[in-house]
């Protein structure tokens, strides 16, 4: 299973990449540290899992009125 992690912290980026690497079925095939560099990687990279932690949504704020 090919997989993308996009996450801010590089630590638990690292962690969870390291965690997912020991599973001989799963290639971690790359690490995003914001979402518009997750949507680029997964568009050229086509992961068939994205993990995603999505901690500040403050850009979303105004598009939705909040």
């Amino acid at each position: 299973m090919r997989v993308l992690i996009a996450e801010d912290e590089p630590a638990a980026r690292r962690k969870l990449a390291r965690l997912l690497a020991a599973e001989p079925d799963i290639a971690v095939v790359a690490e995003a540290e914001n979402g518009t560099h997750a949507a680029a990687l997964a568009e050229s990279l086509r992961p068939e899992v994205s993990f995603e932690i999505i901690r500040r949504i403050s850009w979303l704020r105004p598009a939705f009125g909040l």
